[in-house]
């Protein structure tokens, strides 16, 4: 039988087409000072589609973070975040397998990868100031330091655990912006809280969080955030066990933030062990618990923390764990759907793990233990998964109470902070957080020693001059119990200062002035996050610009080289309270909406622009829609209930309505 001639001309083409594959990234994978204000760029092997599909998450700032995708039918996709990332903050990207080759008979990625980096710090010394206290009404049981903007005022909040005595749960204060803190609340609760996260889970443009603990049972409570500093927590998700510090990242890489944490098993089971639960997300806010991998029983340290990362470069998240039946540490690899398998067995660090971070300059993970004598070490990662045998830097650790590592002196690479109780020869007890600096490829030189409390760290820029701040729990406290001690970076002598700025509310077109110090060669100037073009540096005090389209409102805050400044107050648009005259003929309906809700323009419309808009007045969501004969129907899921300003525009012309979101 013959093969019809039409078919003969096709499978030259079938046989041809190749899957694309992923081949560089910027910023660079596990990259740790990754430009703030630069697109995340993809360049695949040959031309692609699907930039739409580009999902980007960061940990402090509004999490999924909106934008704009180009790059269609190129090798190169690009995604431009409406809102530059926080200083240090922990960025994840997940290219989905949607991504294909563009044209007749392009295939589909193999499977969707996950980049991970963080966002550069501000210029700073690396010196810290007096510290703050800010105590935490309890007696005990305080855990789990995290700074990230719940209210999308620009402002780390501070929040933190609360396991014994009431009030239980996650606790907050909210940020001023100036390295203060508000009055002590409930974010969630009451449940015996003890690790947190804060993770955007059903794409709104507000964090989420899940904490560890137990409400009746050992497991994980998950709350959606309405970016307001309110939490509406989800059903418990029991675990069967004491369950340890839960981790987030998209180990399916379908664009949806999942859960992973390990339940531990009582040494007097018949078969002691941990099991490693993942619990995947639909980007709705709600997980499907998958099949517990068993883990060996780690001899009774029940606070296990995962550390997803990716280990080998494949696009996969995966992580070490310390298996002490075997006396060694141990990889498991991320298959990419959502499980692990453990690596094939290789010289391996056979301590504990304390921390994982890349600290060597390479673009490859590293493993911090702990070693003889009351150090810490470090073993540089391999990029095949594994560490080195060999330790390749040492630390002083006796005491050791936490662990954590930042760019606290803005030179591009990882430091390294030790919070310790010490009792030095012939003298008192002490508490005291340690730095250690980086040189870039692993090598460290002390820096200063704290007299601070000494617990869990955490860093974030709590007063927003670009550099990273510190936040540590002391459990003990002092005669008014724990608290936590803040204590801000310094910035360079000739960092830029912010006096004001004129007017206060400007839609857009308005010509805006900011008055300060230090602005000479200013890079960048941002309105709640978003960069402004066409800024002009009249001269070291006076820098202006025109509100541009979309009339952003949020914090002023001016970039140098040298440093950053932001104003305390925010520049606002005016668009909540100003008469709704449009020229543009539209209509909403219906209003309320819960899930959709269909958009009237004239017939003859050919394209259109929408931007929501919350309380705040921050865009919070952009759409173009497609038309047809003047309708489209706009998705609003994902968006908090509440009232949302609709900003339409439609070649010039332009209006702004009111919608109830239910």
């Amino acid at each position: 039988m013959k093969t019809p001639v039409l078919l003969l001309s096709l499978l030259p083409l079938a046989a041809g087409a190749q899957a694309p594959t992923l081949t560089a990234t910027t910023p660079a994978r596990n990259a740790v000072a990754a430009p703030r204000l630069s697109p995340v760029t993809l360049t695949f092997s040959g031309p692609v589609t699907g930039a739409a599909d580009l999902r980007v998450h960061g940990s402090q700032w509004r999490g999924r973070r909106s934008g704009t995708s180009s790059g269609d039918g190129t090798n190169t996709l690009v995604f431009r975040p409406q809102q530059v990332f926080a200083p240090g903050e922990k960025v994840s990207v997940t290219v989905p397998a949607s991504v294909r080759g563009s044209g007749a008979g392009g295939q589909p990625l193999t499977r969707g990868q996950v980049i991970q980096f963080v966002a550069a710090s501000g210029p700073a010394t690396g010196s810290y100031g007096t510290e703050q206290r800010f105590y935490t009404a309890q007696s005990s049981g305080v855990y789990a330091p995290t700074l990230a903007d719940v209210n999308n005022d620009g402002n780390l909040d501070l929040l933190f655990t609360n396991a014994q005595t009431p009030p239980l749960g996650v606790l907050l204060r909210l940020g001023n912006g100036q390295g203060g803190f508000g009055a002590l609340t409930t974010a969630v609760g009451p449940f015996e809280a003890r690790k947190l996260v804060m993770a955007d889970f059903n794409h709104d443009g507000n964090l989420d969080l899940v904490a560890a603990g137990y409400q009746g049972a050992y497991g994980l409570s998950v709350a959606l955030g309405n970016g307001q500093g309110s939490f509406t927590p989800r059903p418990f998700i029991p675990n069967g066990g004491l369950t340890t510090a839960p981790q987030v990242g998209d180990l399916n890489a379908d664009g949806h933030l999942d859960v992973v944490a390990v339940a531990f098993a009582s040494q007097i089971s018949p078969t002691p062990d941990n099991t490693l639960l993942v619990h995947l997300g639909d980007g709705l806010g709600n997980f499907t618990a998958q099949p517990g991998m068993t883990l060996p029983w780690n001899g009774g340290l029940a606070d296990i923390s995962l550390n997803l990362v990716d280990l080998n470069n494949d696009g996969q998240l995966d992580f070490p764990y310390f298996n002490p039946v075997a006396g060694r540490v141990e990889t498991y690899l991320g298959n990419g759907a959502g499980g692990f398998t453990l690596a094939t067995p290789a010289p391996a660090p056979t301590t504990t793990i304390v921390g994982v971070a890349e600290l060597t300059g390479d673009g490859i993970p590293d493993l911090v233990c702990a070693g003889p004598a009351n150090t810490l070490v470090l073993h540089a990662g391999n990029g095949q998964g594994g560490f080195t045998t060999t330790a390749t830097a040492s630390f002083p650790a006796d005491g050791r109470q936490g662990f954590h590592t930042a760019d606290v002196d803005a030179d591009g690479d990882l430091d390294v902070l030790i919070g310790q109780w010490i009792v030095p020869a012939g003298g008192c007890f002490q508490k005291i957080v340690r730095l250690w600096h980086n040189n870039g490829t692993g090598t460290f030189t002390a820096g200063p020693t704290l007299s601070q409390p000494s617990g869990e760290i955490t860093t974030g820029d709590v007063n927003n001059d670009g550099t990273l701040d510190m936040a540590v729990i002391d459990l003990h406290g002092d005669s008014f119990g724990p608290y936590i001690g803040v204590r801000l970076n310094a910035p360079l002598a000739m960092a830029p200062t912010l006096s004001s700025f004129t007017p206060a509310t400007a839609p857009a077109g308005t010509a805006v002035t900011i008055t300060g110090s230090n602005f000479t060669g200013a890079t960048a100037v941002l309105i709640g996050g978003v960069p402004v073009t066409g800024f002009t540096v009249v001269n070291g005090t006076t820098i202006t610009f025109t509100v541009p389209a979309g009339s952003p409102t949020g914090l002023v805050t001016v970039l140098t080289p040298t440093g950053q400044a932001t104003s305390p107050a925010p520049l606002r648009n005016g668009l909540a309270t100003r008469a709704r005259a449009s020229a543009l003929p539209v209509q909403l309906f219906p209003n309320p909406a819960q899930s959709v809700v269909q958009l009237q323009l004239a017939a003859g419309t050919k394209a259109v622009q929408v931007a929501f808009y919350n309380g705040l007045g921050q865009c919070v969501r952009q759409a173009s829609p497609a038309l047809l004969n003047g309708t489209a129907a706009l998705d609003l899921n994902g968006l908090a209930p509440g009232l949302y300003s609709l900003r339409l525009q439609a070649a010039q012309q332009t209006a702004v309505l009111q919608l109830v979101v239910k």
